[in-house]
């Protein structure tokens, strides 16, 4: 006959907590990375157009403070490409860093450990009082009975 654990249901809650801080930890990391991508492609392709957009109008003859706003954005733009290379850079060695691969070996093993921790410890428990058990019922039989057999069966002899 299989008991049920008592203590089953906090096991599997605990498990469960853990799975979910390690997916939500791994989901920071990539999701960080992704956004950085994001956006130093955004940042290229804006960059891309507004240079086609400079052709365009230096085609077509530009007055002074028009180039003068003209040449002061793509300046702009690529510190702005450079600091995102650079967050995209840091953002990728946090994601492959050791406690990223550890995060990623937790989420994905995290259901596993945890479900062997969950059916060990009720079995070292049941061990524990299978013991107890074993002891109780040796105790009966063997030569310490309680004063009182020992007792009585003087009287009888």
């Amino acid at each position: 006959m299989n008991k049920i654990f008592p203590l089953q249901s906090v096991l599997d809650f605990v498990a469960d907590l853990k799975l979910e801080e390690a997916t939500r930890r791994l989901g920071e990391l990539v999701s960080g990375e992704r956004r950085a991508s994001e956006r130093l492609g955004l940042l290229i392709q804006y960059r891309d157009e507004y240079q086609a957009r400079f052709l365009d109008a230096a085609r077509d003859g530009l007055g002074r403070e028009q180039w003068r706003k003209f040449s002061e954005v793509p300046g702009a733009l690529d510190t702005a490409i450079s600091q995102a290379k650079e967050l995209l850079s840091e953002s990728h060695q946090l994601t492959t860093s050791r406690p990223a691969r550890l995060a990623r070996s937790s989420w994905a093993g995290s259901r596993i450990r945890h479900a062997g921790a969950a059916t060990s410890l009720p079995r070292r428990l049941r061990g524990i009082s299978s013991g107890a058990e074993d002891r109780r019922r040796t105790r009966g039989t063997s030569a310490r009975r309680p004063l009182e057999d020992r007792r009585v069966e003087r009287r009888c002899m």
